[in-house]
């Protein structure tokens, strides 16, 4: 502990200046030379990820990640797409220790584990310990008292645990913290069925501020208001919302749709549940995505809420983000030789992208198969593999093995590379037209169905 110590205080020797800043550093085990970003949801809704700010892991383990934070909230700590859900507070201090598994990235990113982490020195009132705390007794009543309180729906265990909870931790004082407690008890609340969705609404949204920051407002937020408009014919039609939103394009007959709840008078809240709702309703049978992003930037650029102007670009964003006639993200690579090359240069050809981990079995498959593909269009299409190895070595005998003619490159340990193309699982395939405009993501592996998508995209 007192080596550690030591460490921050050689590390905050530098950013003095900025001792009013969240800082969090520490060492990270595993992931020496790797990239540690500090990340974040820029809002609830389109749920938009972005990078607040990064630091290299030093050759002994050590780093340091400083943000000027204005207010508390939920962020992440990543390392190369692995992650852990970190609260913290405007100008604090913390002190951590990672432990990076490489093992763990040979796993799709929906089964790897979080990145594991510990406090050192952690106060008892922190933040992160009290929501510990809570969420493991939360757990284990829900666990214990099921059948209770989901068949039974008794409201007296409720009352009696809700009680409990504030007895433990009657001497706190954080708003975030029992404003997430509120929350979390209004989603029970709604599950267990012991109070009316119209009263629940009256008493935890009406009325109340609107929490954009408390990740437990905001889940609650998403799933009492989520789909309201799908399903809810009493409110509007399928069919009339429809034409609301594919021929009339007009928010206003959503708005008077929503008025009709009997808890959504409020303007500020209204226009936050209809941007909520036009999110669910992109994709959505019979309804035309254009029309969709088109009102949601009408009300976007017509609202008073600079929060809900915000919002409503960053759904416009997320949707139209490698959707098919979007410009492909650009990528800085290196292929084998050390020749740096950029993919927007690449205009001639289509492209079929193939990000790829060479420790999966699947991996030499796909390009096995790939490479009976390739000698069929060869004369039309470039193709490149681009390792997402940790290792930027590790994918030189399969680029090097003389059955696969076309490029290979290493994506150099660049973590905006997993963000640029949304990569959660691998082998991941994207086509791109010779303008360099998406044409299928993600691609289809390597059979006949990707195939006809290749012949589509050749002149």
């Amino acid at each position: 502990m007192r080596i550690l110590f030591a460490i921050l205080c050689s590390l905050f020797t530098s950013v003095l200046s900025y001792a009013d800043s969240t800082s969090i550093a520490g060492t990270a085990h595993g992931a020496e030379g790797q990239m540690i970003r500090l990340m974040a949801e820029e809002d609830f809704i389109s749920q938009k990820t972005v990078v607040l700010t990064q630091n290299r892991v030093d050759a002994d383990g050590n780093f340091l990640l400083t943000y000027n934070a204005e207010e508390t909230f939920r962020a992440y700590l990543d390392i190369n797409y692995q992650r852990t859900d970190i609260f913290l507070v405007p100008g604090k201090t913390y002190a951590l220790q990672i432990t990076f598994s490489p093992e763990e990235q040979m796993r799709s990113y929906y089964e790897r584990q979080p990145l594991p982490y510990r406090f050192q020195d952690a106060p008892e009132d922190d933040l992160n310990m009290l929501l510990s705390t809570f969420n493991r007794l939360y757990n284990q009543f829900v666990t214990d008292n099921f059948n209770r309180i989901y068949v039974v729906r008794d409201k007296d265990l409720v009352h009696e645990f809700r009680m409990k909870i504030d007895s433990i931790f009657v001497s706190v004082d954080n708003s975030y913290f029992n404003e997430c407690v509120r929350y979390r008890f209004a989603g029970l609340e709604q599950l267990a069925r012991i109070k009316s969705k119209r009263t629940i609404a009256l008493e935890y949204f009406a009325g109340n501020p609107i929490l954009y920051n408390n990740i437990e407002y905001t889940f609650f937020f998403n799933e009492f208001f989520g789909q309201l408009l799908l399903t809810s014919p009493g409110l509007i039609t399928i069919s009339d919302l429809i034409i609301a939103v594919n021929d009339k394009k007009d928010p206003d007959i959503l708005h008077n749709a929503l008025l009709k709840t009997g808890y959504l008078d409020d303007e500020r809240l209204r226009e936050l549940v209809l941007l909520l709702n036009l999110r669910d309703i992109y994709g959505s049978a019979g309804f035309y995505n254009d029309r969709v992003i088109d009102m949601i930037n009408r009300i976007g650029a017509g609202s008073k809420y600079p929060h809900h102007q915000k919002i409503a670009k960053n759904i416009e964003d997320e949707m139209n983000k490698l959707a098919a006639g979007s410009p492909a993200p650009n990528l800085k690579l290196t292929s084998i030789g050390g020749y740096d090359f950029q993919l927007k240069n690449i205009r001639s050809k289509p492209v079929l992208l193939m990000f790829f981990h060479s420790g999966q079995k699947i991996t030499t498959t796909y390009l096995d198969e790939l490479a009976e593909i390739y000698e069929k269009f060869k004369a039309g299409l470039e193709v490149i593999s681009v390792s997402m190895d940790q290792d930027p070595m590790a994918y030189l005998p399969l680029a090097n093995s003389g059955k696969y003619g076309w490029s290979f490159a290493h994506y150099g340990n660049k973590p905006a590379v997993f963000d640029l193309y949304n990569i959660r699982d691998l082998p991941l395939f994207v086509l791109i037209n010779a303008d360099g405009d998406i044409s299928m993501y993600p691609a289809p592996p390597p059979g006949e169905q990707l195939e006809r998508g290749i012949m589509k995209v050749i002149h």
